[in-house]
């Protein structure tokens, strides 16, 4: 258009939005869906590339599509991020942090509470009874990732076996 030009009856001059909210999409598994609803309206994204260390701000949910992928069975959700950022624009990195249990049956302990004996590791419960788990792997605090047909999430072990 040019300025002073006539505009025809159902042209296009201009598009509203709102640039006050920042939509974030995902695709989640439908054990990801409930996580996130018993989440509470307490959601939180973490923006990993703002500031030095990330920046982590609140959101809630804006929509959720009644349709799924077909292939993938994912459910799309946008979460609405309404305050928190210096700038909202699309283009930022965002993480959604949702507490699962391992498919695999695998629990993460901290790595002082296993003890090694000829190449196989223990967790002691309280009662001092000992129980042999498979190391999986050390994740990050000083954590590890161990699975056992004997241990389950919530379980309690000792900190320290040897006290």
């Amino acid at each position: 258009m040019e300025p002073g030009e006539w505009v025809s009856v159902g042209k296009c001059v201009g598009k509203a939005g709102d640039f006050q909210t920042l939509l974030v999409p995902f695709c989640l598994s439908p054990e990801e869906f409930n996580a996130l609803g018993e989440l509470k309206g307490a959601t939180e994204l973490r923006f990993v590339d703002e500031g030095k260390n990330g920046l982590t701000v609140k959101a809630s949910v804006e929509r959720i599509s009644p349709a799924f992928d077909p292939q993938t069975r994912k459910i799309s959700v946008d979460l609405a991020v309404r305050r928190g950022l210096p700038r909202m624009r699309g283009g930022l990195r965002a993480e959604l942090i949702l507490e699962l249990p391992d498919a695999s049956g695998a629990v993460v302990v901290p790595t002082s509470a296993l003890s090694e004996r000829y190449e196989e590791f223990w967790l002691t419960r309280p009662n001092s009874e000992q129980v042999r788990v498979v190391l999986l792997n050390h994740g990050p605090q000083n954590t590890s990732r161990v699975r056992s047909p004997e241990v389950k999430a919530g379980d309690t072990f000792r900190l320290r076996p040897e006290q």
